[in-house]
């Protein structure tokens, strides 16, 4: 049966083992899971090489140096180029204290990493206030799109808003950001384009166009908004990115996105597996292409994703700058 999906030439569509689709659920919907704390996407523009976008904050593949961009070519010997993501994640889970071993392609260069695993603790959503000279901006990292990360974008805008703050704006940042679930990421850009308007459109098997419009009784930002995307922004976060940019509802700074512009759908199985199958491709609420094109920003800066949030993150500073210097 794998070897059936196989066939499709898609690494999107395959069949799932139940552990799999047990795996793939847990990284959806919980919150605390033994591994090594890394998101990760199937690359299509370097066929289909498993793609670190971003390690964990303080999790075991931080802490051994684990970068965004790196490309995981095995894991405990097991080839990851031909086999489907979800089973890759549930390779690299595992009860607390045992150990996986990693190959490492970076730069041109092998190496090998064992890195022991841990209780992953994941909250999809961080927030802060940026001070400077010229005044003070909202900032709300969103790390991935899962079934509780617009309950926790409203509190963190919450936060930010409160009037003794006295932001001029608002920076929202989906680099690194390897999507998730396709309704979180309409429920966001809901947050952010008035009601009423597309702010998604996806072709099915036939060819036919579906539009989206911003969902109801969602509560409104409504202040000058910038929105950070680079290289590794994939999936939801393009769709997001796609509605705000379209609708003229933020800037978008940074680099084209990833280019994975396809919607799956999962059938589960009565015996615990399940089927995920490509079912359509999205577009952005003007028609743009979006699957191996990727979103386009509005300022493009070039800067490698292993930089994002560090001393010489030149992409935040320009986000600032595009903010207080209105």
């Amino acid at each position: 049966m794998t070897g059936l999906y196989l066939g499709l030439n898609d690494p999107y569509s395959t069949l799932m083992t139940s552990s799999e689709y047990s795996d793939m659920m847990l990284s959806l919907n919980e919150k605390t899971f033994g591994g090594i704390g890394v998101y990760i996407e199937k690359n299509q523009s370097s066929d289909g090489q498993l793609t670190v976008v971003e390690p964990v904050e303080g999790t075991p593949a931080f802490k051994a140096g684990i970068l965004p961009g790196d490309v995981i070519a095995e894991i405990d010997g097991m080839k990851t180029k031909s086999v489907d993501i979800m089973m890759c994640v549930s390779k690299m889970r595992g009860p607390k204290g045992s150990d996986v071993k990693l190959k490492i392609l970076r730069d041109h260069k092998y190496f090998d990493v064992k890195i022991r695993r841990d209780d992953i603790k994941i909250t999809s959503v961080s927030h802060k206030v940026i001070k400077s000279d010229k005044g003070n901006v909202g900032y709300i990292r969103i790390r991935s799109f899962a079934s509780e990360t617009a309950e926790e974008f409203d509190i963190a805008v919450a936060e930010v808003k409160k009037p003794s703050n006295d932001i001029k704006g608002l920076i929202v940042d989906v680099r690194n950001n390897g999507g998730g679930y396709l309704n979180a990421g309409l429920e966001l850009a809901s947050r952010f384009v008035e009601k009423g308007k597309v702010i998604h459109k996806q072709v099915d098997h036939n060819d036919i166009i579906l539009s989206c419009n911003t969902l109801s009784n969602k509560p409104f930002v409504g202040i000058p908004t910038v929105l950070l995307v680079n290289r590794l922004s994939a999936s939801s976060s393009e769709i997001f990115a796609g509605a705000l940019k379209d609708n003229d509802s933020a800037i978008l700074v940074g680099e084209r996105t990833f280019g994975k512009g396809s919607v799956q759908q999962v059938f589960e199985q009565d015996n615990g597996c399940a089927v995920k199958l490509t079912i359509a491709h999205f577009l952005s609420p003007n028609g743009s292409i979006i699957h191996k094109k990727g979103i386009q920003p509005n300022v493009k800066i070039e800067m490698k994703p292993r930089l994002v949030g560090k001393k010489d993150d030149i992409q935040l500073k320009k986000a600032i700058d595009e903010l207080v210097s209105k």
